[in-house]
């Protein structure tokens, strides 16, 4: 996002507010972190030039062999300046699941048994996982294929992306 995004005013916010908003009905406002402290959207939508939408599972063998080259991802593109927030959607099936997988991953969650999950299911047609869901600050879907976006192209992906 460029400066000149944010000159126009929208109830005497800036523009980036209305996208911030249009993100936030998607996805929510409160999640977690791999602690289980709460984290809030408008502490990151603001600067963060994507969002993954992560659907995962612990159990499923093709997540156990995608999460840690997601998190190397995370890690690497982030190093210098936030360029990404991953937002984990579980399929666990139980919370000693979904808490094994958050508390090894340096990205945010949200909740188990959360009602957004089966919203965020249905609104991106997820059938099987991981699918990886890249957006822009205001919710446009950049690629239902981030997974093998980073599979084929790396670390390189972000730049894909733009």
């Amino acid at each position: 996002m460029e400066f000149s995004d944010f000159g126009d005013e929208n109830n005497g916010r800036p523009a980036i507010f209305k996208a911030i908003q249009n993100l936030m009905d998607v996805l929510g406002e409160e999640f977690i972190d791999g602690t289980g402290k709460r984290r809030y959207a408008d502490t990151f939508f603001s600067v963060e030039k994507f969002i993954g939408v992560y659907f995962g599972a612990s159990w499923a063998s093709p997540c156990q062999e995608f999460d840690p080259m997601l998190v190397e991802f995370y890690n690497h593109v982030n190093q210098f300046s936030k360029k990404i927030e991953i937002i984990y959607v579980n399929s666990d099936e139980d919370t000693g699941q979904f808490n094994g997988v958050i508390s090894q991953t340096p990205w945010l969650s949200i909740p188990f048994n959360d009602p957004r999950v089966m919203d965020l299911k249905q609104l991106y047609a997820i059938t099987s996982v991981p699918i990886l869901v890249i957006l822009r600050k205001d919710g446009t879907v950049v690629t239902t294929n981030g997974r093998n976006d980073i599979y084929a192209l790396e670390n390189d992906a972000i730049n894909h992306w733009h």
